[in-house]
């Protein structure tokens, strides 16, 4: 290789963070803001098979993440991020060269799976990064968050301009231009080639800690798939009629307040302690979401969209740490993060599902009033479970 391509040790984690702002999160999410209503528009879905659609996504997630977490310490990391732009790239291109309704669906699946990859970056950035676990963890996180930030506002502008199609075009190149970011990356894994250990997963299985996260992960992002990233965009169009520039301005609200708290919930969580750091974010986020149907004009709807963001925005990096803040070494902190983001994922799966089902059944309203619900619920749960195990 040429000298002048050759990448120093102390610019993988930049080359790491770019790919994944420019190769995972802005391509998946360049759609998402309009996808819905497309499906509604043009594909004429029924509330319920938008809701199938995108369950599709998380169940690709779910069947992915373990055995891409497990394959992460078992095979290059490298390769396995360039495997996970390819199948990105190839779920966005399948849209646009077979623009048919099945192919929103099997979009989905793809996206899902190309997600799951995820797990590699965030361990290999930690890995590599000059910082403390959970000053990295906060830093990749953001890659994340100001992807699906600007993915959001894009995408609805995108649509806006030049159709339906154009944001599929749009990731499938930025996808390729992340594949060969990646692609002069030295081969640098810090992990030794162990081979699976089933004890170990069961080990990690029966993890307090671990599980206790992983279910809170999975309460929020359950309802934050079937609203955020699901049915709020199909609410706004048919109560506000939104044009798709405005519901992309929507998705930037929650977005943009999820990856601002985001940043600073390390902060949150060394000022507040852990409980009461995760009791915030969780209340926000239910009371919120409870309070959608109750939007009388799209200011207050834009404002309560980012009160659920800032609320899910605070516990998702925390829950994040937590998942491996007791593991050692990087074979089981990938395990450990393969596990948390699965069981997370089961929520981004059953979240859409279950409310597409409500919207067709008690009207698209009930999804917001009953999702509320369930966050406080699961708060006061959370509770429960503190007080049984000692504070995290």
């Amino acid at each position: 290789m040429p000298a002048f391509l050759k990448v120093k040790p102390e610019r993988i984690p930049t080359i790491i963070w770019a790919s994944a702002l420019f190769g995972v999160w802005l391509p998946t999410y360049l759609p998402q803001a309009t996808v819905g209503v497309q499906a509604e528009v043009v594909a004429h879905f029924s509330p319920f098979t938008i809701g199938l659609m995108f369950a599709l996504y998380g169940i690709a997630l779910v069947l992915a993440r373990i055995p891409i977490g497990l394959l992460g310490s078992l095979v290059n990391q490298k390769k396995l991020m360039m495997i996970g732009l390819s199948t990105t790239c190839l779920g966005l291109l399948i849209v646009p060269l077979a623009p048919h309704a099945i192919s929103l669906f099997v979009s989905r699946i793809f996206l899902g799976i190309g997600t799951g990859f995820w797990v590699i970056y965030t361990v290999f950035y930690v890995q590599h990064a000059a910082s403390t676990k959970g000053e990295a963890m906060a830093k990749i996180s953001l890659a994340y968050g100001l992807g699906i930030t600007l993915a959001s506002l894009m995408g609805g502008i995108i649509v806006n301009y030049w159709g339906w199609l154009a944001p599929f075009w749009f990731g499938a190149g930025m996808s390729s231009f992340s594949f060969l970011l990646l692609y002069f990356l030295p081969n640098t894994d810090t992990n030794s080639q162990t081979s699976f250990s089933g004890k170990k997963v069961l080990t990690l299985l029966l993890n307090k800690q671990l599980l206790i996260v992983s279910f809170i992960a999975m309460v929020a992002f359950f309802v934050a798939f079937s609203t955020i990233w699901g049915l709020s965009q199909n609410y706004a169009y048919n109560t506000f009629k939104m044009s798709p520039l405005w519901l992309g301005v929507l998705a930037f609200a929650a977005v943009a307040a999820y990856t601002v708290s985001m940043r600073s919930s390390h902060w949150v969580r060394e000022k507040l302690g852990t409980k009461r750091a995760l009791s915030l974010g969780l209340g926000v986020l239910g009371v919120a979401t409870f309070l959608v149907p109750s939007a009388q004009n799209m200011m207050t709807l834009y404002f309560l969209h980012a009160c659920m963001g800032t609320g899910l925005g605070i516990i998702y990096p925390i829950l994040m740490s937590l998942s491996i803040e007791q593991e050692t070494t990087s074979y089981s902190q990938t395990e450990a993060m393969g596990i948390f983001q699965s069981v997370y994922a089961v929520g981004i799966a059953t979240g859409p599902f279950l409310s597409g089902q409500l919207a067709e059944t008690f009207g698209i309203k009930s999804v917001f009033l009953i999702n509320g619900v369930v966050v406080i619920i699961s708060l006061v749960f959370t509770q429960l479970l503190f007080k049984q195990n000692g504070n995290l």
